[in-house]
């Protein structure tokens, strides 16, 4: 049985880092995927290189949209896909070559539903593995939802693999900074196996200037 997996990229005038974040993806040792890149009204040559990659790799598809924020590209690529499993990449960032398949794998020897990995952030002067103050190992639904509820798991819908059909009723609310607060909560609690935390820096998280974590106002 093929476990296709679908990454979903919203892409943001990121021409900058957006070719290292696709040839990363394009990259992975895991065959199955379907990369769905959403540019979401970019300003730069950031389209340019989506459509360059398009004519790449087949497994890419492209949609175009007006400007409506991270939220929506995401929102549209969750009501798009295909695969049996979804992740998320942010445009400026990267992962390792074995990322989906390590996590994958975890999954289907685990009867996993989510599984979550370490990331490495780098730039800006610095470069640190950010690891979670839990153990590796399976955790029962429950107790993993008690995790993400004391903020012990984190946010960060990039760092997880996740079933697909927990993702049905549930989507990011639009016009919001840390919108992965009101989001990522939801999904552990739409799940009843296990979740798979792993101890590796599977995700490359670039902090650069241009970051809209960087970007808050009151």
């Amino acid at each position: 049985m093929v476990n296709l997996v679908s990454i979903i990229i919203p892409v943001y005038n990121v021409e900058k880092y957006l070719s290292a974040c696709l040839d990363s993806v394009i990259a992975q040792d895991y065959e199955y995927l379907e990369i769905i890149l959403i540019n979401d009204g970019s300003t730069d040559g950031s389209l340019a290189i989506c459509q360059e990659y398009l004519s790449k790799d087949k497994r890419i598809s492209l949609i175009n949209k007006e400007n409506g924020g991270q939220s929506s590209s995401r929102n549209l690529g969750l009501d798009r896909m295909k695969g049996e499993w979804v992740m998320f990449v942010d445009s400026d960032d990267e992962i390792v070559p074995n990322m989906v398949s390590t996590m994958m794998n975890y999954a289907l020897q685990n009867a996993c539903e989510i599984v979550r990995c370490n990331c490495l952030t780098r730039g800006m002067n610095r470069e640190k593995v950010r690891t979670l103050p839990v153990p590796a190992g399976l955790y029962e639904r429950d107790k993993a939802l008690e995790l993400i509820l004391k903020d012990i798991l984190g946010s960060q819908p990039c760092f997880g693999l996740y079933k697909s059909c927990l993702w049905k009723e549930i989507r990011f609310p639009i016009g919001h900074i840390f919108e992965d607060l009101a989001t990522i909560f939801k999904v552990y609690a739409a799940g009843k196996a296990s979740v798979g935390i792993l101890d590796k820096p599977l995700y490359l998280y670039n902090l650069h200037d241009d970051s809209t974590s960087f970007k808050v106002t009151p």
